[in-house]
Parts: C-alpha cells; structure tokens; sequence
C-alpha cells in the first residue's frame, strides 16, 4: 500500500519528478478510502479534508444563485482537490460525487496547512508546487466557464473557430443593453 501511495503522488501534476524521500514522506500523510458513487465532499461543509483522486472519476458540481447546480469539472486520476478550502479555512467552494467506484488519496486539513508552513523544504516544496498546480488548473477551468457563459449570455462574441478566446469582449455600453434585452432570459 506504502509503494501504492508513492506511485500515485508521483503522477500527481506539480509532484512529477520530485525527490523519491519527499514522495515517501508525504505518502505517510495520506490514508485511502473507497466510495462507490457518493459524495467525497459537499458544497458549503466545512473544508476538513484534501483529496487526491487514485482511481476512477467524480464530478464536480457547484450551485448558481438560482439554486440551478451546474457540473463544472470532471475529475480524473492524478486530481488534487478540495485545496480551496483547505488552504483558506473556509467551507467547500463545490460538490465532488464519485461517478461509480473510485479510491482517493485523503488527507486531514491540518495537517496540509501543517505540510504547507513546514520548514523541511525537501518536502514542502513539492507539496506547495501541487497546490500551486491545482489552484492555477483551477482558475484556467473557471475563466474557460466564464468565457462560455458569457458566450452563452451574448455579453461577448464567440472566438473564431480555432481560437482560444473570444475576438472581442463588448464594452460597458453593449453588455448593459443586451442584458437589458436579455433581462429574464438570463
């Protein structure tokens, strides 16, 4: 199991070719479990837990001011998650429910802020590159959401095909009078 864990966090983005010795220590910090198609955790909860997922998917799921829940990310093997909260002390930020079986990698809330302000730099480095990772994956999804929602909402004009982003992002002006002609569209 020990070998198992190591095997894991070495195919985790921002821990891929970190010292063997920093990988065995931080496999001592993490226990695995099994959920067969539940939630690993649930929006507005306390934020007590950092994941890893080993094997299988979830969905992530996050609630609109409308009470409309939208899946927002799928998760795959390798996905450091529930990192926001762990890291700002506050409650979970979305949903992660198992699509079937999956094994995940968790680890107590403390002890990653423990990991975080660690001075044993052989360890904490790589373990702060993987927040780093997972925070920047992160915000690249939510701007890829917003950008499609905006689309969505006629507040921009879609890319050109091949094109990362929109062409244009409208000005004040325009984005005021299509919401003003989408006014309860939205």
């Amino acid at each position: 199991m020990y070998d198992d864990k190591v095997t894991i966090l070495a195919d985790v983005p921002g821990l891929r070719g970190a010292p063997r010795s920093a990988l065995q220590q931080l496999a001592s910090t993490w226990e695995f479990k099994e959920v067969d198609g539940g939630h690993l955790c649930r929006e507005g909860e306390p934020a007590e837990t950092l994941f890893i997922l080993a094997d299988g998917e979830c969905d992530v799921v996050k609630s609109a001011p409308n009470a409309k829940r939208y899946q927002v990310a799928r998760l795959t093997p390798g996905c450091l998650f529930g990192h926001v909260g762990v890291m700002t002390l506050s409650r979970r930020t979305a949903s992660v429910k198992a699509r079937g079986r999956v094994r995940v990698l968790h680890m107590p809330a403390r002890k990653a802020r423990q990991l975080m302000r660690s001075d044993d730099f052989i360890v904490s480095s790589p373990f702060r590159r993987a927040l780093i990772v997972a925070l920047s994956r992160q915000l690249h999804s939510a701007t890829s959401t917003t950008v499609r929602l905006a689309v969505d909402a006629g507040l921009t004009e879609p890319a050109a095909e091949g094109q990362p982003r929109p062409t244009r992002i409208l000005d004040e002006k325009e984005i005021s009078e299509r919401l003003y002609r989408a006014r309860g569209h939205l």
